[in-house]
């Protein structure tokens, strides 16, 4: 019996022993893969133009991690301690983009210089000046950034067009448009090239009611071709009662007539989310001084609302599209209001055009 006893002991002691090693074996395997608990720190700033104009809805990028600036253009960035090649850009980047070395520490928050914060231009603008807008002024003078004036006959010039990485048509043009011009603008945006187009210059897209083959051309008869092709995306299921002949772009993907009567549209509705950011409300209200302002009747793929009016009936006021399906360039912006040559628009208005400007 006191045999049996010795071997019960020994045999608990035993297993206490064999416990006490397995636990603590366990124990020194956590602790070596137990990896320290991660440290970050923050990235603040405010974007802003030459100008000093706040940049508002302009991407801050750092690493995996990223954040946009509110309307007065500050943002702040939360992310783990280590260097980073900081980027600031605003719409796909190809024309207005910052980048900036910075090393963030733990628990500090690194605020940037104005000049660390200056959002650049790295690509050149052009704009066709109009009669009835002046989007330069808003450009250059609000803003401060740079833009050449070219004429309609540059458009004959593809590769002259490709030296800018935007282009502004404003209302009201002088000259006359044709195959080789509707062909070249369709071939700079598929090759990364950006445009803003205002109320009548409608035409350098969808037409402007004339076929005018370019002198010596062969160029195909884009009047022909353009409601039948099922390119870039475009659907042809709908019709256009105000279709024009020439330009590259269906009309029944943009449809407008010069219908537009003067006058204010109150509470217009905003599709687009960092507009609502920048004017801090999803509605505002457009004033228009002159008559027979283009007026969409239809909007179809590849285009999207941005702003549209709601009352008495709905109706796309500024409608954008990326032709060649990507986010790198190759972006139209079209819109039925502009900036007025007199100067009278609204606040709202002028935040809306910069971020248009911006956007390309």
């Amino acid at each position: 019996m006191k045999s049996n006893q010795k071997q019960i002991n020994y045999l608990v002691s035993l297993f206490a022993l064999i416990a006490v090693v397995f636990f603590s074996c366990k124990k020194d395997k956590d602790n070596t893969n137990a990896s320290p608990e991660t440290e970050y720190g923050f990235i603040s700033g405010r974007v802003h133009t030459p100008n000093n104009t706040n940049v508002g809805s302009a991407l801050i990028i750092a690493g995996e991690y990223n954040t946009k600036s509110n309307a007065q253009g500050e943002f702040i960035l939360r992310v783990p301690t280590g260097f980073y090649k900081l980027k600031i850009q605003t719409g796909s980047g190809h024309v207005f983009k910052s980048m900036v070395g910075v090393e963030v520490k733990a628990n500090d928050t690194l605020r940037l210089s104005d000049s660390e914060s200056l959002l650049q231009q790295i690509k050149q603008l052009a704009f066709i000046p109009g009669a009835y807008d002046r989007i330069e002024t808003i450009i250059i003078d609000s803003l401060g950034y740079a833009a050449t004036a070219i004429s309609v006959n540059d458009l004959d010039n593809l590769s002259y067009m490709q030296s800018f990485g935007g282009i502004f048509f404003d209302c009201g043009k002088s000259g006359s448009l044709d195959s080789l011009k509707y062909t070249n603008i369709s071939n700079y945006l598929v090759n990364g090239g950006s445009i803003y187009a205002s109320d009548w210059a409608i035409e350098y897209l969808t037409g402007d009611g004339s076929w005018r083959p370019a002198l010596g051309s062969n160029t195909l008869n884009v009047s022909a071709s353009k409601n039948q092709s099922h390119e870039a995306g475009y659907s042809t299921m709908a019709t256009c009662l105000s279709s024009e002949v020439g330009g590259f772009i269906p009309d029944s993907a943009l449809c407008a007539s010069k219908s537009g009567a003067i006058g204010l549209i109150t509470n217009a509705l905003i599709n687009d989310p960092d507009i609502v950011t920048l004017v801090g409300k999803d509605s505002m209200d457009i004033e228009y001084n002159l008559g027979s302002w283009e007026k969409i009747s239809h909007v179809d793929i590849p285009f999207t609302t941005m702003i549209e009016k709601n009352n008495p009936g709905p109706g796309p006021l500024a409608v954008s599209c990326d032709l060649n399906g990507t986010a790198f360039g190759g972006r139209i912006i079209y819109t039925t209001f502009h900036n007025h040559p007199q100067g009278n628009i609204s606040t709202d208005v002028k935040l809306v055009l910069q971020h248009f400007i911006l956007s390309l």
